[in-house]
């Protein structure tokens, strides 16, 4: 199967590539019967922390019931939560992956162990992050939002 791989060159804690990333994960999975969604991040506290903008964008009520039952539902859709330490076992299923924030290790580990359909990175530092990961697969710049970039860039 091939994957199909597209980021976001955000910087910095960007709330509106996050909405963009979130409505990609939720509206375009369909109800395909053996594909999963999931976000993977690089640790619990880009969810679980009350001010970070994943945690924002996904909304307090959600995230108080992420704490509680240990899982995220956005619109009837169950999304499993991957981060570098905690991977959990999905059997039989395909991914459909949001990934926020990794560097290409965290990504080559995250497609290493699992087998994802589709995959949209949304970068830190676009200008880093991700450059081993984009070299070795050449993915695609996601086409329906474009970050502004700070002015040193």
């Amino acid at each position: 199967m091939k994957t199909r791989r597209q980021y976001i060159p955000a910087y910095g804690a960007d709330s509106e590539a996050i909405t963009h990333g979130l409505k990609w994960l939720i509206n375009d999975s369909g109800n395909i019967g053996n594909v999963a969604v999931a976000i993977h991040v690089p640790s619990m506290e880009r969810i679980l922390h009350a001010r970070s903008i994943l945690a924002q964008e996904i909304g307090q009520s959600i995230v108080h019931e992420f704490r509680k039952t240990g899982k995220i539902k956005i619109h009837e859709k169950e999304i499993t939560v991957i981060t570098d330490r905690k991977q959990p076992k999905i059997d039989g299923k395909v991914l459909r992956v949001l990934s926020c924030w990794p560097d290409s290790d965290s990504l080559a580990r995250l497609e290493g162990k699992y087998q994802i359909s589709d995959i949209l990175v949304i970068t830190w530092n676009y200008k880093k992050d991700i450059d081993k990961w984009k070299l070795h697969h050449l993915p695609e710049i996601y086409q329906d939002y474009t970050p502004s970039v700070p002015q040193e860039f």
